[in-house]
């Protein structure tokens, strides 16, 4: 009788982390509407902010307005250690237009982080964004 409760209890404790696992992982799924912030250096150069419709699916990250600029959808890397606060981190890159680097933080809803943009010519844009899971 002891060894039964044991395996039970172990497997509680298993499946306990596994199911907790993977409803950090699913923080991140779907779409998030965003309002990306150029910093002081950006705007200087003529940057002015913009809404942007961030995508999380099947392991993969976008951007639509990045997507309209050249840049396809990428792996997306995660951190879901602190529990309901996951952090991602997104590299995609164009021919034409550079490299984008995303990073940021979900909790619950809400969605905030950094964009650095490196265009093609070397100029660097920073940005900061916001936002909410888009409602669908």
């Amino acid at each position: 009788m002891r060894e039964i409760l044991s395996i039970v209890c172990v497997s509680m404790l298993l499946l306990s982390a596994f199911a907790s696992h993977a409803l950090a992982r699913d923080q991140f799924a779907g779409k998030w509407k965003v309002e990306v912030l150029p910093d002081e250096d950006a705007r200087r150069a003529g940057e002015r902010k913009f809404d942007d419709t961030l995508l999380f699916e099947g392991g993969f990250f976008s951007s639509a307005v990045f997507k309209k600029r050249g840049f396809d959808r990428v792996q997306f890397e995660e951190d879901v250690r602190r529990g309901p606060i996951a952090s991602f981190k997104a590299a995609a890159e164009s021919e034409k237009q550079g490299a984008a680097h995303w990073s940021g933080t979900v909790t619950a809803d809400q969605i905030k982080g950094e964009l650095v943009w490196t265009k093609a010519d070397g100029t660097e844009l920073r940005y900061s964004f916001q936002g909410s899971r888009a409602q669908e």
